[in-house]
């Protein structure tokens, strides 16, 4: 029986979208790591030429094809910075990311981000406030996220679909064919669950892939900056 592998690459490149990442096609098509960085790159477009370093961690069986991993852990990192296994870490690190691939199917199912570029802290502060005042009105969220000078709180729905260009995420995606936008929290329910949604803004996307499918993907991105949180994809029903 084969034994399930960590394969871990550490790429230094000059800036983020350098091309020290394998993206070379396997058939017509990109590897996964190619996939995960054309995602990163569609996401975070502002981190292009910032001298960052990229870390990328694979899972996979070791008798399998290699390129055709399922789960990529990336992180990005300034010089000199350490990288901390905790969830503390990964608040504190600059930018990290959590992939589950579709091998077979050539695309993304989810992915989740965290760090200081997506003021993963700061949305945590306001989650502990949402469990600590069940009884918060849309006000106080309000409230709580202009004292946490948030840019694009529910006021300001214009600014928010303004930066957002979702043909950024084309590449990635596919030919978008329908969007759909709202701004949505949801207070604790049961104290001991801790199960209270902190604002955000979700992006619903219908696309036609690459492979002329038809996909469904939902986005959330944070309020403060407006930068992309997680997302969710398969095939529309």
């Amino acid at each position: 029986m084969s034994k399930p592998i960590r394969w871990q690459c550490l790429f230094l490149a000059g800036t983020i979208g350098a091309t020290a990442v394998d993206v070379r096609l396997v058939g017509q098509e990109l590897t996964n790591v190619g996939i995960v960085q054309r995602l990163m790159r569609a996401a975070y477009p502002e981190l292009e030429g910032q001298q960052l370093k990229v870390l990328v961690n694979v899972d996979t069986e070791y008798d399998s094809d290699w390129r055709r991993f399922g789960i990529v852990g990336v992180s990005v990192t300034r010089g000199g910075e350490k990288l901390e296994p905790t969830l503390e870490g990964q608040a504190n690190q600059f930018l990290g990311g959590f992939f589950i691939l579709q091998p077979q199917e050539g695309y993304i199912q989810s992915a989740v981000f965290n760090g200081q570029h997506v003021n993963t802290r700061v949305m945590r502060d306001i989650a502990d406030a949402l469990e600590a005042h069940p009884e918060w009105s849309d006000e106080d969220v309000l409230s709580a996220l202009k004292r946490a000078d948030a840019r694009y709180g529910p006021d300001r729905r214009a600014e928010f679909l303004q930066q957002l260009k979702i043909e950024r995420f084309v590449p990635v995606f596919g030919t978008v064919l329908n969007v759909q936008q709202q701004f949505e929290w949801q207070p604790s329910k049961n104290p001991v669950a801790r199960d209270a949604v902190p604002p955000r803004w979700t992006v619903s996307l219908q696309v036609l892939d690459i492979r002329q499918r038809r996909m469904c993907y939902n986005l959330t991105f944070e309020p403060i900056a407006g930068r992309l949180m997680s997302f969710r994809g398969e095939r529309c029903e």
